[in-house]
């Protein structure tokens, strides 16, 4: 149930998706079908129909690479430069929609994850 155009601001097609037993029910409303209070329907036995892997979440791309350099200082010492790299593209990689359909941003992404990560260190091996 992916939507055709597929965006941060609309990862799911919210209308393929519904409260059973509240008729007229829009995305963003509460939903609470099963408690039997109030306008709540009671239990149905199941939540909707969607099966596994229907909402399928965004990629993930991630180059990660390293340097490491040693120098011998002496016999007994030992000087070691490091440079590990995180996501060395700097790709773009998106958190997973919100699921939530009681939320007006049902189907939206609001986060990423690590942008590139450069690190430096040095070692005295003795």
């Amino acid at each position: 149930m992916e939507a055709s155009n597929q965006s941060r601001n609309h990862r799911v097609d919210a209308a393929a998706f519904t409260c059973p037993g509240l008729p007229g029910w829009t995305v963003g409303s509460l939903c609470t079908p099963g408690s039997g209070a109030g306008p709540s329907p009671l239990p149905i036995g199941r939540f909707g129909n969607s099966q596994v892997g229907s909402i399928v979440g965004t990629g993930y791309i991630n180059l990660n690479t390293g340097l490491v350099k040693t120098f011998t200082l002496t016999n007994r010492f030992k000087l070691s430069a490091e440079g590990p790299f995180i996501n060395v593209l700097n790709h773009v990689n998106l958190g997973q929609p919100n699921l939530n359909l009681s939320t007006v941003s049902f189907g939206t992404i609001t986060s990423g994850l690590a942008p590139r990560v450069r690190q430096v260190s040095m070692r005295l091996k003795f």
